[in-house]
């Protein structure tokens, strides 16, 4: 019951990190500055916001943002490496092509967490990855936007980080999300700093940055790191894959923008495959408690 318990816990932290992370292209459609000056006050915003997280499950205690074990640093690099690419590649080709690329993360993961983690990928896992790589490229098929060279080398350095950090979270159970989250903030908004224009912000502008730091950088970081301590890696990002269906939603609500019937059509095909995932999942609990029962009898 427990492992079930807890793989039906871990599910739903990252089905809610997938939503949070699902409005980035809703938030830099309504804010109307480069992408180097809103990944300067992404990361401000994400900074204090993590940071304050940690100061207070610490007890106030300003060292332990940087009271890191070797492993973790792992962590912070590829996940400052994956928050810098993405805003970018989305300006340089189109939305529709980052997720593509975006989509192969599953399978990427299912290689790294095999060699890095000796974790044995199932194959319905790798199946629900290739469905939903292919939905998403189906939501793709319908749009004629130019495509960057830099752009898609961006979107494939942010989809390789991002796979990166799903395995070292899994490797790593014990490193915490919110130090490390408040550094990947803060080296973010340092390193942007030098092409961002700080001061070209009006105040609506810094209400969308608050909010973009605090559903994507702080809470969608942290339901994601305890998804991800509760799955196998490549489930995991299986799991996260929702957020491409869910990202052209939120434009729709929002700004009224009616997705296009590939949009609609590719979305489906993401979102079965990664319930028929999660649906599969659900039979382990069961199998190995019913395995474990004829353990028992027959000893």
């Amino acid at each position: 019951m427990r492992s079930g318990s807890h793989l039906y816990t871990g599910v739903l932290f990252l089905a809610l990190a997938a939503i949070c992370w699902s409005t980035a292209g809703l938030f830099t459609r309504l804010i109307a500055l480069d992408p180097w000056t809103i990944l300067f006050w992404r990361g401000v915003f994400g900074a204090l916001l993590t940071g304050a997280c940690t100061l207070w499950l610490s007890g106030t205690d300003p060292a332990a943002i940087l009271r890191f074990r070797r492993g973790h640093w792992s962590i912070l690099f590829w996940m400052t490496v994956g928050t810098l690419a993405f805003i970018p590649a989305l300006a340089l080709t189109s939305v529709a092509s980052v997720a593509i690329i975006y989509a192969t993360t599953p399978l990427i993961v299912a290689g790294l967490s095999r060699i890095w983690l000796g974790e044995r990928v199932r194959a319905v896992t790798v199946l629900a990855g290739l469905i939903a790589t292919g939905g998403v490229a189906v939501m793709g098929s319908d749009r004629g936007a130019e495509i960057s060279t830099a752009g898609l080398a961006l979107a494939f350095a942010m989809a390789f980080s991002m796979a990166m950090t799903t395995v070292a979270f899994r490797k790593h159970p014990d490193a915490g999300c919110w130090p490390i989250g408040c550094l990947s903030n803060a080296l973010t908004a340092a390193l942007s700093a030098f092409l961002a224009h700080p001061f070209a912000v009006t105040p609506p502008d810094l209400v969308y940055l608050l909010l973009f730091g605090l559903v994507q950088m702080t809470l969608g970081l942290g339901l994601f790191a305890m998804g991800t301590r509760r799955l196998p890696a490549a489930d995991a990002a299986v799991i996260g894959l929702i957020e491409a269906p869910l990202a052209p939603l939120w434009v729709w609500l929002a700004l009224d923008e009616t997705p296009s019937g590939g949009t609609m059509i590719g979305g489906a095909l993401v979102l079965a495959a990664a319930a028929g995932h999660i649906v599969a999942g659900r039979e382990r609990p069961a199998e190995r408690s019913s395995s474990s029962g004829r353990r028992a009898m027959s000893s």
